[in-house]
């Protein structure tokens, strides 16, 4: 109603400090994808005297619909760069302050976030971590996440890109969605903030990304969130099928996975999942062949160093 009156709160995340001394910390940020809630905000470790900019942090996603309510991670130092930040830290880890927004027709979520470069410094005297922006997205509401990539660009003289802010409606069109965004960005690290210097030129940027609808994320079902002992892909079944199948594949730890299907011939018919970022559990894919003729299959499941296929028959 507007603001007249609110609901209870609800607690979308609990720090265990006793367990891993990670906690929330800031960038917390929020859309809502039709009548849902989608929530995202960077954790990092921390004492009730501080934090610790020195060590890995991640990136979390909330929303009722999404892993039976609890949250995830969509991003850590296992898919964007991630090192120490060292220098002047105002309050800021090795990820940190996401941003979230829509597409226009309510289908895909884009989430921007800030990650340090520690590999550059200008004639290697600078003390303070340079920063870049990472984006991901998602096309199913939060249930996977494309790998997040580097947007802005790593150039020399190095420039200092911080603060992302997505547009909470971004416009699409029939095949392409499109992603704004404001960062700020600077000659030198972090100088409008810590103190006034002379060689500052801080401004804000805009950013405009064109992501391709056949680059989201497919449908893939989170069958159970207990961790794996190992990646696993199963037979799928029905076994023969006409034309609808299921593959379900074990996912020991967040790892970016590719489910593709392929003929007798060895041609690729179909990619299922493309790299995406999925968190540990058991997962679910569906396959339709209704294109397709009668015959023998393959279809590989490949994560990191692991790969393996299986066979499948469609008899129409």
């Amino acid at each position: 109603n507007n603001g007249t009156s609110f609901g209870a709160p609800q607690k979308i995340y609990d720090a265990n400090p006793n367990a891993d001394s990670l906690g929330a910390l800031r960038g917390i940020s929020i859309v809502y994808q039709g009548t849902s809630p989608k929530v995202v905000w960077e954790i990092a470790y921390s004492i009730s005297t501080g934090f610790y900019p020195g060590l890995p942090s991640k990136i979390a996603f909330w929303s009722p619909t999404v892993n039976a309510g609890n949250y995830k991670i969509i991003a850590d130092k296992n898919n964007a760069f991630s090192g120490p930040r060292t220098g002047a830290t105002n309050v800021l880890v090795p990820l940190a302050r996401p941003t979230i927004g829509a597409s226009l027709d309510g289908t895909a979520i884009f989430v921007a976030f800030m990650a340090q470069d520690t590999t550059y410094r200008v004639n290697g005297t600078d003390t303070t971590s340079y920063s870049f922006v990472y984006l991901t997205a998602s096309g199913t509401g939060g249930n996977s996440w494309k790998v997040p990539e580097r947007l802005t660009p790593r150039t020399s003289p190095r420039k200092d890109w911080t603060f992302p802010s997505i547009s909470p409606t971004n416009d699409n069109d029939v095949t392409n969605f499109y992603v704004n965004l404001s960062v700020s960005m600077d000659d030198v690290p972090f100088s409008a903030v810590t103190a006034p210097d002379p060689l500052t030129n801080c401004r804000n940027e805009h950013i405009r990304v064109t992501i391709p609808r056949v680059n989201l994320p497919t449908a893939v079902t989170n069958i159970s969130s207990e961790v794996p002992a190992t990646f696993t892909l199963k037979q799928n079944f029905p076994n023969p099928f006409n034309p609808t199948t299921n593959i379900r594949f074990d996912v020991p730890r967040l790892s970016n996975v590719t489910v593709k299907v392929y003929n007798v011939s060895g041609q690729l018919v179909e990619t299922l999942v493309n790299n995406e970022l999925l968190p540990a559990g058991v997962k679910e894919v569906s396959f339709n062949a209704s294109n397709l003729s009668s015959g023998i299959y393959f279809y590989t499941l490949t994560a990191g160093d692991f790969k393996e296929t299986k066979k499948m028959m469609l008899v129409k």
